[in-house]
C-alpha cells in the first residue's frame, strides 16, 4: 500500500500543474488562503536531490514559492490599483507590482518617484496588493512564480497601452527611458539577455528543462536566459500574440517554472524558439548593462549617485532595505 501510494503522489505531480488554485474570480482572501496550501516545501524537496550540486535548498523553495507568501489585502483596507500619469503622459506605459508583504509597497512609491526625477513621459499602471486579471487563467495560476508580471502588461494592454514595459520595484530609474521604448516600437519587444553560465544546471530543476524542452523544443541550458527585472512588449507586434499564446501555455503546465529563476529560464527559452529570432536576447549582450545592484549592507542614496555617475539606466536595490532620506512611508 505505501508504494501505490507513492506512486500516486508521484503521477500527481507530473500531470497536474501544481501550482493551480480553484479561484477564478478576485476572491483575494480566498486566494490568500488557496496559495497557502500549495505545499513548496514538499514540492522542492521532492525533485531536490542532495549532493546533487544544485544551489541552497532555501533558494528554490523561496522563489518557487514566492506566490505561496503573497499578502494581497489588508482588514479595512482596499487594495491599490492605480493609473498615475508621469510627466506630459503619452503612449508609453510601464508596469509593476506589489504584494502588501515586507517594503515592497515603499519600493513601488520610491520606483515612482524615480520616473518623475528621470524625466519620464508616459503613465505608470501599478497594483500594491490584490492581483491582477486580465483574464481568469491570471487567477487559477497566480501561484505559478512571477506569473503577475506579464499579467500586469495584459491589463495594461486592456487599457489602450500597446508599448509597456515591466519593471521590477526594486528598480530606481537614473536615466531617460526612452531607449528601452524606442527598442520596443522598433522591434517588436526589449529583453535583456544573459549568456547562460556553464553551471546553470545547479539553478533548474531536471523537470522545468524537460517540461520546457517538451513545450518549445528548446534546451535551456544551450541557450540564452533573460533578465527578468526589465523587459517590454509591443502588443501590436506580428509576434506579440503567438508569444503570449506559447507563454501562457508553460504557465498551464507550471514544472517548467521549477527552478530559482522561474521567468528568466521560461521567457529565455521561448526566445530562443526560431520563430523568435527576430527579438533574441543575444543582440542585447553589446547593449549597456541596464542596471547596477548594490550590496544590501551599501544601499543608501549615496549608492544611487554612484550608480548615476557610472552613467547606469537603473540602480537595482536590495529587497530588504530602506534607504533614509530616498524611500517614503
Amino acid at each position: 500500500m505505501r508504494i501505490l501510494a507513492v506512486m500516486i503522489i508521484m503521477s500527481s505531480l507530473v500531470v497536474a500543474n501544481p501550482f493551480v488554485i480553484d479561484v477564478k474570480e478576485p476572491d483575494y482572501k480566498k486566494m490568500e488562503r488557496c496559495l497557502r496550501e500549495i505545499d513548496v516545501e514538499f514540492m522542492t524537496r521532492w525533485y531536490y536531490l542532495e549532493n546533487h550540486g544544485y544551489v541552497g535548498f532555501d533558494e528554490f523553495c523561496g522563489r518557487i514559492g514566492t506566490s505561496k507568501r503573497f499578502k494581497l489585502v489588508e482588514e479595512g483596507k482596499d487594495p491599490i490599483a492605480q493609473l498615475e500619469k508621469i510627466g506630459e503622459g503619452g503612449e508609453n506605459c510601464i508596469v509593476t507590482y506589489s504584494s502588501i508583504n515586507a517594503n515592497y509597497p515603499i519600493f513601488v512609491r520610491s520606483l515612482i518617484k524615480g520616473l518623475k526625477a528621470c524625466g519620464f513621459n508616459g503613465y505608470i499602471w501599478y497594483r500594491i496588493g490584490g492581483y491582477p486579471h486580465a483574464n481568469e487563467k491570471d487567477i487559477q495560476y497566480a501561484g505559478v512564480p512571477y506569473t503577475f508580471k506579464v499579467a500586469m502588461m495584459q491589463e495594461a494592454h486592456q487599457m489602450g497601452f500597446d508599448r509597456i514595459l515591466w519593471l521590477d520595484s526594486a528598480m530606481i530609474p537614473l536615466q531617460d527611458l526612452s531607449h528601452y521604448f524606442g527598442r520596443i516600437r522598433n522591434e517588436g519587444a526589449y529583453f535583456w539577455g544573459i549568456p547562460m553560465p556553464q553551471d546553470n544546471w545547479r539553478y533548474i530543476f531536471p523537470i522545468a528543462r524537460e517540461s520546457i524542452k517538451d513545450l518549445t523544443s528548446v534546451d535551456v541550458m544551450e541557450g540564452t536566459t533573460v533578465m527578468g527585472a526589465i523587459f517590454g512588449l509591443d502588443f501590436k507586434a506580428a509576434q506579440c500574440h503567438r508569444f503570449l499564446e506559447v507563454y501562457y501555455k508553460l504557465v498551464e503546465d507550471g514544472y517548467p517554472f521549477l527552478s530559482c529563476m522561474p521567468e528568466e529560464f521560461v521567457l529565455g527559452a521561448i526566445l530562443n524558439m526560431p520563430e523568435f529570432k527576430e527579438w533574441d536576447p543575444k543582440n542585447r549582450w553589446e547593449d549597456i548593462l541596464p542596471l547596477r545592484c548594490s550590496h544590501p549592507n551599501l544601499d543608501s542614496v549615496e549608492e544611487i549617485e554612484k550608480s548615476r555617475e557610472l552613467q547606469y539606466p537603473f540602480h537595482h536595490r536590495c529587497m530588504r532595505n530602506i534607504m533614509e532620506g530616498w524611500d517614503a512611508s
